[in-house]
């Protein structure tokens, strides 16, 4: 990125803004909290809802939000047991970042479930 490390620690731990970034989803609030432990509520752009818990805060590195399989839509349910993703943001240089975002599951062990993830349609997760 194209941005001091602060700059882009501002952008990526904006967790209310995060709607913003992410094409898939309408909006996103937060319900309770700051940094380690706050929870947020997202909605995609098909008006499907979840609640996610910031599970990791390292200010001005890292923060993991992970997802309330639970309050997941039913599909998703059926896909996932877990899910997290963590973004990170590493100095590279005077007025540059490196912005990284990994996501990480563990399948649900229904596994007939699994053939209704379809990533390649787009905007589907």
């Amino acid at each position: 990125m194209a941005a001091p490390h602060e700059v882009s620690w501002s952008v990526i731990s904006d967790a209310a803004a995060y709607h913003t970034v992410v094409e898939s989803l309408a909006r996103t609030e937060i319900v309770a909290g700051s940094a380690g432990g706050m929870t947020r509520h997202c909605v995609d752009t098909k008006g499907r809802s979840w609640s996610e818990t910031c599970t990791n805060w390292e200010e001005g590195v890292a923060s993991t939000m992970t997802v309330d399989i639970a309050t997941y839509p039913p599909a998703f349910q059926a896909i996932f047991r877990h899910l997290a993703g963590t973004w990170s943001v590493t100095p590279d240089g005077r007025h540059a970042s490196v912005v990284s975002v990994r996501f990480s599951g563990e399948p649900s062990s229904d596994p007939s479930a699994r053939h209704q993830w379809r990533p390649w349609e787009g905007n589907g997760c």
